[in-house]
């Protein structure tokens, strides 16, 4: 999880926004994989409260 992190931190540094339909691509891809690295993060508390 902290890589995927620290990718989707160098993503947000790195994006330059040259057009707006590159924006929107990059929108969705973000949002899709903070939407997975939240579901990471709720899957690992539920794990540890079922322990």
């Amino acid at each position: 999880m902290e890589a995927k992190n620290s990718d989707l931190k160098m993503k947000m540094e790195t994006y330059k926004a040259d057009s707006k339909e590159n924006w929107e691509k990059f929108k969705v891809e973000f949002s899709r994989d903070m939407d997975e690295l939240g579901q990471a993060f709720k899957d690992l508390t539920v794990k540890n409260v079922k322990q």
